[in-house]
């Protein structure tokens, strides 16, 4: 059976997860792919794994390759 990457779902936090702000932001890697095109590999990961939110969103990062956004 072949799985295609369109097939695959799409997970997020739910506004209620206690995974949301659960994290350490002093965990967070590197961006040493330069995430965000500023040339700065020694700051820490600006983007989730979307590559569109924020990886710290409300002060502290959540748990999980999805950042909530903050509402």
């Amino acid at each position: 059976m072949r799985c295609f990457w369109f097939f695959l779902p799409y997970f997020t936090l739910g506004q209620d997860s206690p995974c949301v702000n659960a994290g350490f932001n002093d965990a967070l890697p590197p961006d040493a792919a330069d995430l965000d095109n500023d040339q700065d590999l020694t700051e820490q990961t600006p983007l989730d794994y979307s590559g569109i939110v924020e990886r710290i969103s409300d002060f502290t990062v959540d748990l999980g390759a999805h950042e909530r956004p903050v509402q």
